[in-house]
């Protein structure tokens, strides 16, 4: 794979459509297990470090709180499975790190992230049914790349959950970002996520707590809402966000 062992390499390729990984099987395995063992191979027994990023949803979602690092998996969708998969190849190396994690934000790509499709709606006073049993610690992608370089310029090694220091559910996350972008005109329906056409079976809890890297690495955490506070400063700053939205509309 590499002539040389990079010193530090951050794994985060993957299939995020859930959906999709229901059905594409070979190529999900292929993604999330088998490239992800191949990785490891290269970091077994060296300093070198690999950061690899994990999903929240390899939990059942019936616990009644956050889930923490030492809570029983039980993933319920092949993503989350595959995923769960790739984390213990990494964790067999001397110096390899899993970030479990939900990030939120802006993305190159012209397709939507969820975020990106939240407040585009928001602001076209487009009607949206949102989960109100569905809970998870959305953490600002840019907040993940501050704590990255933490972990870099750490001896940390393990598994670490990582995500806001709270908790929301998918309906008051999205009713918090209006408020804090100051959209006056919408309409959010509660809705269950027992009532979606869904093909993979997703948990209703997601929630993580976030204790340990907090600790460890002596990092506050923000909470969901000053996660979307920090988006909406960024959206006020970057003008190309803006024009994202505005161009696909």
């Amino acid at each position: 794979l590499y002539a040389s062992t990079p010193d530090v390499l951050i794994h985060c390729a993957a299939s995020i459509n859930v959906d999709m990984c229901e059905e594409e099987k070979e190529y999900t395995k292929n993604i999330h297990v088998l490239a992800t063992k191949k990785i490891s191979e290269h970091f077994l027994t060296n300093d070198k470090k690999l950061i690899y990023i994990s999903t929240d949803s390899v939990f059942n979602g019936t616990n009644k709180k956050p889930y923490t690092e030492v809570d029983h998996t039980d993933p319920l969708n092949n993503y989350a499975k595959t995923k769960l998969e790739g984390e213990k190849y990494v964790l067999q190396t001397d110096n390899g790190v899993v970030l479990r994690t939900n990030i939120v934000g802006w993305s190159k790509e012209k397709k939507y992230s969820f975020f990106e499709w939240l407040l585009s709606s928001l602001l076209q006073n487009r009607e949206l049914n949102l989960f109100d049993d569905v809970y998870f610690s959305p953490l600002n992608v840019s907040e993940l790349s501050k704590i990255l370089i933490q972990l870099i310029n750490s001896d940390l090694a393990g598994l670490f959950h990582c995500g806001s220091d709270d908790f929301i559910s998918k309906y008051e996350f999205g009713i918090k970002t209006a408020e804090v972008f100051d959209i006056k005109d919408f309409k959010i329906n509660r809705v269950s996520i027992e009532s979606a056409k869904l093909r993979a079976k997703r948990p209703k809890n997601m929630s993580l707590n976030v204790d340990k890297i907090k600790a460890e690495l002596k990092y506050n955490l923000p909470t969901c809402k000053q996660t979307i506070i920090s988006l909406k400063e960024q959206f006020d700053r970057f003008p190309n966000l803006r024009s994202k939205l505005s161009n696909n509309c």
